[in-house]
């Protein structure tokens, strides 16, 4: 009985030194968010911590067969653009390209804005239509 004892406990001592570094980091990570937890506001959560998002459409915009068409969408002031999207109906429409628009200011281009280009590959008019997703600030 006392050599199986001594063996458990040796092949226990043996995987808690092989696996060493993935307990540190478990301590850690379970320490980490201890930590945050404790230190959480229990106040509610507003829109100031969710930093909400809006998703805007442009125009649909219907492409006739063999031509090109564009779609427009941009964010309200305040708001700044994050990733375009092309919404719905472009079954054989091909998406030519996706230019931001925007302003250029003291920080550089902030984008405030996408228009998606598209080229009618079939045998009816088709119809896009941009989206941008925004950020409010």
């Amino acid at each position: 009985m006392k050599d199986e004892m001594k063996r458990i406990r040796h092949s226990i001592g043996v995987h808690v030194r092989r696996q060493a570094v993935g307990y540190v980091a478990l301590l850690v990570a379970l320490g980490g968010t201890a930590y945050a937890g404790g230190k959480a506001n229990s106040s509610k959560v507003g829109g100031q911590d969710l930093r909400p998002f809006e998703i805007r459409f442009g125009d649909r915009v219907t492409v006739p067969v063999g031509d090109e068409g564009a779609s427009l969408a941009s964010c309200e002031r305040g708001e700044r653009a994050i990733a375009p999207g092309v919404a719905g109906g472009t079954a054989a429409a091909a998406v030519n390209g996706i230019t931001a628009h925007g302003q250029t200011g003291k920080k550089g281009f902030r984008p405030t804005g996408f228009r998606v280009s598209a080229t009618n590959e079939a045998s009816a008019p088709r119809e896009i239509r941009a989206e941008v997703l925004c950020l409010r600030r």
